[in-house]
């Protein structure tokens, strides 16, 4: 179970409803964010962004007020067994002079922040982990950042992975695990190939691996139903046409059945709605379940992978970029770099796979 400050811990309401949340939800594991989505979202939203611990918490349509210690104090309320210290995320740029631009300018927002996250953490919320959020869009600025905040004992990092493709993912878990780091939550989306990534991982890479998104409900409220085999959409909206000869075959206990036609046709619009969250969140951990126990070698992840998917191509890079970086991870960075980027279609994939001792 995951919270964030500002929608579970700003005000008493929403602290009894994220309450009542984890009492029905019984979770083994729960995490306490830090907010920093809401952030990022308040600055394309342009609104008054304030860091003043003598202020409240607040997210209004004009205003938004933060700061490391409200945070480890909301926190404090939900005791949650990981706590995300508070950061200014990047945004998703394209230009390389606005990406080093954007990244100095948070930079000067996430340095002390992580000190006082980690300080005030220490102080409220002692018995929980703490995992220090990464805000980098190269491997370079992870070296700045962690050379500026040494001294910030971590359980583990947090990053997003909305600005990176499965190649430049790779390369960070590569680096996290170079650098001796054992847990590592990403969020920011559930794609297919962000699970296999984080599949993989979990078994070879790390003793800890989780990712959150809001794609399960944002695809809903497009009326998008995920398939749950490679969660590719299919739209229901009552204006698209669906073919009578497209099948659901999905068994979840939330489509019972139900064809796509029927559940186009589902009133309410609200009713709609919440069978497409149930449907959606399902098929997403289904996925997740089913990638990591297939995970622990590569030839049973491409077996299972080859029934899913409809998009073979897809299923042909992720398993060369893993088969090199399983070959590579204990060599130097820059080599898994090189080849990774000179071979980006899998035409060595074999030969790569077959001289992993000489690699290791």
């Amino acid at each position: 179970m995951l919270i964030n400050v500002l929608d579970h811990g700003s005000t008493s309401q929403k602290i009894n409803a994220a309450k009542k949340m984890f009492r029905k939800a019984k979770a083994r594991h729960s995490i306490g964010d830090s907010s920093g989505y809401q952030l990022l979202k308040a600055e394309e939203k342009e609104k008054a962004i304030t860091f003043d611990s003598s202020l409240p918490l607040k997210n209004t349509a004009k205003e938004l007020n933060i700061s490391p210690q409200q945070v480890m104090q909301a926190n404090a309320i939900h005791q949650p067994d990981i706590v995300i210290g508070l950061d200014w995320p990047i945004r998703k740029l394209d230009n390389g002079i606005q990406k080093q631009l954007e990244f100095y300018k948070k930079l000067k927002f996430n340095i002390p922040w992580a000190f006082e996250s980690f300080a005030w953490k220490n102080a409220l919320v002692p018995h929980a982990q703490y995992f220090q959020p990464l805000q980098s869009y190269t491997l370079d600025h992870v070296d700045i950042f962690l050379n500026e905040i040494r001294g910030v004992h971590f359980d583990g990092v947090s990053m997003p992975v909305r600005t990176l493709k499965p190649l430049e993912l790779a390369l960070f878990l590569v680096s996290f695990y170079k650098r001796g780091i054992t847990r590592v939550h990403l969020l920011g989306t559930s794609s297919l190939p962000v699970i296999v990534m984080c599949a993989y991982a979990a078994w070879n890479l790390f003793e800890w691996v989780s990712l959150d998104s809001t794609t399960w409900r944002y695809a809903a409220d497009k009326m998008s139903f995920l398939n749950p085999l490679d969660l590719s959409r299919i739209d229901l909206r009552t204006s698209v046409h669906v073919p009578p000869t497209a099948l659901n075959l999905c068994p979840c206990p939330f489509c019972n059945g139900q064809s796509f036609q029927a559940i186009q046709a589902i009133t309410p619009r609200r009713d709609k709605l919440q069978m497409l969250r149930e449907h959606n969140w399902l098929a997403i951990a289904n996925l997740v379940n089913d990638l990591y126990a297939n995970g622990y070698t590569i030839p049973n992840l491409e077996k299972e992978l080859r029934f899913r998917c409809r998009n073979q191509r897809q299923v042909d890079s992720l398993i060369n970029t893993l088969s090199v970086v399983d070959a590579l991870k204990d060599c130097d960075i820059s080599l898994l770099q090189t080849v990774l980027a000179s071979n980006p279609k899998g035409r060595q994939r074999s030969r790569l796979v077959g001289r992993q001792t000489c690699f290791a």
